[in-house]
């Protein structure tokens, strides 16, 4: 059986002949395709996404822009719309339908019709020859879909490399090769952080130090607590070196950098652990102390442990609130210097609590004189001065004599002043206590 392709053009069944001018446009529409007709490609987007070291998926898209193409040739499978531009500016939007009918045609075999239908009924435009048509008729993609395009390769490679660029901007990719075997995703982004850190530290070639405080505390004698600090202060500082991972005995910084003498800060060696989701030891720490050398560490947890590389950079380079010290030589001097401080507060609160408890036995010892009556000390006063009259006209060569004098006017005094609480006050005047003799 053979197949003949061949144009064909009929009314449909039933169709008058005063709807001829219609179907001369169905026919002008497929002319319009196959000759010079214009289509309007739409965009084609295509994305591509990477899985980071943390885990966290980064996306990009690429996006090939629509353009208007000219139709060389053509197979008509589905509906499509198309815009109609009238002499007077108006538009009209318009749809095609394509098909392919089959018949057999005795003699002839099978004939295929490919058939296409523009959708109007305006006597107006129906009248429009075909080469008017083919003018005003632009065919619309607005809706379409791609399922495949020609640079579907490169928009993927494409969409790839910027969404490699958005976890290396997240610091949550790395490319590194000579890498041990065996790391997980975990560590090798501590790697990767380590890498930047030495980069950022390399390249801006200084470091803002947080202050480095001592505190020293102790209970007082009065029951508040005694508390002094030292610092000394934060300040920016230049750097002259950076090494990465050097081994040094018991130790392997993660970074270690050689500062310059800053204002406060001497200069030497500085040692700088990042840390992300793991924790420095306590065993890390014994080891870190008797290196002698300043260690600083900076968490990145402290900023939930992700952040770009323009923030890192930020963190590792002027950024306090991130980094604290782990050791500092300094440190010993600073509490020697609080502890110095405490004790001359605790030497000034050893007096006041004496001067506490002095009063308190005054008050008490007032209470006392107020709970005995006036009559009782005032016979207890004179008899206290005429014994310091009867002492003080004695004569004793024994060389005892003033203490028994002091003794007599100190009962003399004591019984004065509890006349005075009884509202006698003159019983102390100097005249009264021999003073005035």
């Amino acid at each position: 059986m053979a197949y003949k392709r061949r144009p064909h053009f009929r009314h449909p069944d039933g169709a008058a002949k005063d709807d001829c001018l219609v179907l001369s446009a169905r026919s002008a529409a497929l002319e319009l395709l196959r000759k010079d007709g214009l289509l309007q490609l739409p965009r084609r987007r295509m994305s591509a996404k990477v899985a980071g070291l943390s885990g966290h998926y980064h996306e990009a898209w690429v996006e090939a822009p629509g353009q208007t193409v000219r139709v060389a040739d053509f197979s008509f499978n589905d509906r499509a719309a198309a815009m109609l531009t009238l002499d007077d500016g108006r538009q009209i939007r318009v749809l095609l339908d394509g098909s392919v009918s089959v018949r057999n045609v005795a003699g002839e075999g099978v004939a295929l019709t490919p058939t296409i239908i523009l959708s109007i009924t305006d006597p107006e435009i129906a009248a429009m020859s075909p080469e008017e048509l083919r003018r005003r008729l632009v065919i619309l993609a607005e809706g379409a879909v791609w399922c495949a395009h020609w640079d579907d390769a490169e928009l993927h490679q494409a969409a790839l490399g910027l969404a490699q660029s958005k976890a290396i901007d997240a610091l949550d990719w790395l490319d590194a090769t000579d890498l041990p075997d065996g790391l997980s995703n975990d560590e090798r982004r501590e790697t990767l952080l380590h890498l930047k850190a030495k980069e950022i530290l390399e390249r801006e070639r200084k470091i803002n130090l947080p202050t480095l405080s001592a505190s020293v505390e102790v209970r007082g004698p009065l029951g508040t607590p005694i508390m002094a600090t030292r610092h000394v202060f934060s300040e920016m500082v230049e750097l002259e070196q950076v090494t990465l991972e050097k081994h040094m005995g018991r130790i392997r910084p993660d970074v270690l950098a050689h500062a310059k003498a800053g204002k406060w800060f001497p200069p030497g060696l500085l040692i700088i652990e990042i840390t992300v989701s793991n924790t420095i030891t306590e065993e890390r720490l014994v080891r870190l102390r008797e290196s002698n050398i300043p260690a600083l560490e900076i968490d990145i947890s402290r900023m939930g442990g992700k952040v770009t590389e323009k923030e890192f950079t930020h963190l590792v380079v002027h950024e306090t609130a991130s980094k604290r010290w782990l050791f500092h030589p300094l440190t010993a001097s600073l509490e020697l210097d609080a502890k110095s401080e405490v004790n001359r507060k605790r030497v000034e609160q050893n007096a006041e609590a004496r001067r506490i408890e002095e009063n308190k036995a005054k008050d008490r010892q007032r209470e006392e004189m107020r709970r005995m009556g006036s009559t009782v000390w005032r016979d207890r006063f004179l008899a206290a001065a005429e014994a310091y009259g009867n002492e003080l006209a004695r004569f004793d060569t024994t060389g005892q004599q003033y203490d028994r004098l002091q003794a007599a006017m100190t009962e003399v005094e004591g019984c004065a002043d509890a006349l005075a609480e009884h509202g006698y006050p003159e019983a102390k005047d100097d005249f009264i206590l021999y003073r005035g003799l």
